[in-house]
């Protein structure tokens, strides 16, 4: 081997090690800029800062919905996209509990971040992300972060009842997800078919608006024709009982039953929305024979 072939590997080793020690000590560029990444750090209700982030259209779909649900008058977002409400005594109908709910959002101490999904087949119309912890290694700024992940697509395909679907409609969920978020609230219930403790609070709110309450959180799913030309699909259903208007609840008030459905494979998120239902989905043959059995025994007992 000569010793000029070594004097080029040993100058090529060195250059490498010199351009390995060059990378490790250059600084890493910001995702954000400078205000922007202090703004990580703020607690309440905001826009994503990135590339999930809601575009004007699905920012004003939002919050036409939480005013509506709330009353609030001037909720708004800022030019960093935080929710504001700038006077919280000027509201116009609304229910008390969603107002409750929103601002121990906005005032809390950590983040809600609002996310775009659309035409996600992991999401079915919304749910809670998992937390973030941040810690700027700098100073003490540091954020606890929950993504409410949004599918607005998903809410196109909603059949049934347009009560129903009114009382599932894009501000109803958001509430839903800030009672996981904010709350501390669970879907988890002993009975299987009951409405869980996000929707016992959602279902006050709805109770305040005069809307149908939800009666289960974990969806029925059978084959169904979704139209009478189309052929059968795997279908969730959900039902929901109106009050009639001027009566307590709790009375002998709710005498309609309500239902919406959406077709599984195009609204996804499978695992959301039938966390209980384990069993291959039935047909409507079948459902109707049950019901007829359950009715024949009712009558015999």
């Amino acid at each position: 081997m000569s010793l000029r072939f070594i004097l080029i590997v040993t100058v090529c080793m060195a250059l490498i090690v010199v351009c390995l020690i060059g990378a490790e000590g250059r600084p890493v560029q910001p995702v954000t800029n400078p205000q922007q990444h202090q703004q990580i750090y703020q607690p309440g209700v905001r826009n994503s800062f990135d590339e999930h982030a809601l575009n004007a259209k699905e920012m004003n779909l939002v919050l036409n919905q939480l005013r509506r649900k709330t009353g609030f008058v001037q909720m708004r977002f800022d030019d960093a996209g935080f929710l504001r409400v700038d006077d919280r005594q000027d509201f116009v109908g609304g229910s008390v509990l969603a107002r409750k709910l929103v601002l121990a959002a906005i005032d809390g101490k950590n983040a809600v971040v609002l996310q775009s999904h659309n035409c996600s087949q992991e999401i079915g119309f919304a749910r809670r992300g998992y937390e973030t912890h941040s810690s700027h290694w700098r100073t003490d700024l540091q954020i606890i972060a929950t993504p409410i992940e949004i599918d607005f697509d998903d809410f196109k395909h909603l059949h049934g009842h347009s009560e129903a679907i009114a009382a599932f409609d894009l501000g109803f969920v958001i509430l839903h997800e800030l009672c996981h978020a904010v709350l501390g609230l669970s879907d988890y219930s002993a009975k299987l078919n009951s409405a869980g403790n996000c929707e016992n609070y959602v279902n006050g709110i709805r109770r305040e608006l005069g809307v149908p309450e939800r009666q289960q959180y974990a969806a029925n799913v059978s084959l169904k024709k979704m139209f009478s030309f189309s052929p059968s699909v795997e279908t969730a259903t959900l039902h929901f009982l109106q009050t009639k208007p001027g009566r307590r609840h709790g009375s002998r008030a709710k005498t309609k039953t309500l239902f919406l459905r959406w077709e599984v494979q195009l609204v996804g998120g499978k695992s959301d929305y039938f966390a209980f239902s384990k069993r291959k989905p039935k047909l409507d043959s079948e459902i109707a024979q049950q019901k007829s059995l359950s009715q024949v025994t009712s009558r015999e007992e």
